[in-house]
């Protein structure tokens, strides 16, 4: 005879999917009833319909952002606390600037001379920097450790 195992599963679709959800509908709704008012307006010839789907539309990007920035903090919080979260946690961009080594100025990557201060760039090491990717820079938020 078979008996009954009780198993404590964990809920990884928590609060932060359920809220980046609820920013997605507010911002859809708000689009759909700009269009409706858009509707309204064309059929009735009154404007104030406009400036409802106008403010309908406002309210549903602010909501969007605001349920979106509350969903990230859950998840950065369940990170740090090493639970399991749903959803992506944004990254920064990052990129590659050239600068003098003289006076810190910006330069192309392929100029030969600082248009800010005018020191002529070397060759060798130009050729060295080309063949650098980013991927191959370390990130700021790593710990240059190898993963094992």
């Amino acid at each position: 005879m078979a008996e009954k195992i009780i198993e404590h599963i964990a809920d990884a679709q928590g609060k932060e999917a359920q809220l980046t959800f609820l920013g997605r509908f507010f911002l859809v709704l708000g689009i759909i009833g700009l269009f409706v008012s858009i509707g309204v307006v064309i059929y009735s010839a009154n404007f104030f319909w406009f400036a409802a789907g106008i403010s309908g539309l406002v309210f549903g990007i602010i909501m969007h952002i605001a349920l979106g920035a509350i969903a990230e903090i859950i998840r950065l919080l369940k990170l740090q606390a090493g639970l399991n979260y749903s959803g992506k946690i944004s990254q920064p961009d990052f990129s590659m600037v050239y600068k003098c080594s003289q006076c810190s100025g910006v330069v192309s990557g392929e100029s030969t001379q600082c248009t800010n201060c005018g020191a002529f760039f070397d060759k060798k090491q130009e050729n060295e920097n080309s063949n650098t990717s980013l991927n191959d820079q370390p990130r700021p938020d790593s710990d240059n450790t190898p993963s094992t």
